[in-house]
């Protein structure tokens, strides 16, 4: 059998075509945990979109998971101006209660299959990875009403140096409260992230 798959080989490769290159670089940014400053928008509600601003704090496993353990954010709402709308051109009021987010906080877990190393505007070099997350918390309302909620997202990072990056991230999140204008919450941002990258040792990160 080896002679043979020898054979196939040599059959297939001209003896004046040079050898193919192949070149795996390790991760020159691998952070042990993060902390991160988070400014997003809220845009599904249709009465009431909202800027979210919060924290979190992640935990690396190793080079594809990470734990993020906690993500805390508040919302600020503001009035799209679609009631108002609604009963000063239609003689229509909204039924029901209109109600807005206060806050939300997840733990989640995030994969992060791919990292790359891209050339910006031909000049820079740029590393990056991209993560898709899973994530569960508890959501909060401005009437008091809590429900739970449970949602997926993407995460697109990029490293300025070995204690700095920048997050962007979509998350979306089915929550159970009744009475909401929407069973969705959506947070779309970018995150300031303050990485800690571990101690090295042969090479290696602790």
């Amino acid at each position: 059998m080896r002679f043979v798959y020898a054979q196939q080989v040599l059959n297939k490769t001209d003896a004046y075509d040079l050898p193919e290159v192949v070149v795996v670089e390790n991760r020159q940014f691998q952070p042990v945990s993060d902390f991160g400053v988070h400014i997003g928008l809220l845009p599904i509600d249709a009465f009431y979109k909202a800027l979210s601003v919060g924290l979190n704090y992640n935990k690396v496993i190793d080079s594809a998971w990470s734990w993020e353990i906690v993500n805390f954010q508040a919302a600020f709402k503001q009035d799209t101006g679609l009631k108002s709308d609604l009963i000063n051109n239609f003689s229509v009021k909204p039924t029901g209660i209109l109600d807005f987010v206060r806050n939300y906080g997840t733990t989640s877990v995030v994969y992060t299959p791919i990292y790359g190393k891209n050339l910006f505007f031909n000049k820079n070099i740029v590393h990056s990875e991209l993560g898709f997350i899973l994530g569960a918390g508890v959501i909060n309302f401005n009437s008091g009403d809590s429900a739970p909620i449970i949602g997926t997202g993407a995460q697109l990072r990029f490293f300025k140096s070995q204690t700095f990056s920048v997050k962007f991230d979509s998350r979306i999140y089915f929550h159970t409260a009744s009475n909401k204008s929407s069973n969705f919450l959506m947070d779309v941002g970018f995150t300031f992230s303050f990485d800690n990258p571990g101690a090295k040792v042969d090479g290696k990160t602790l």
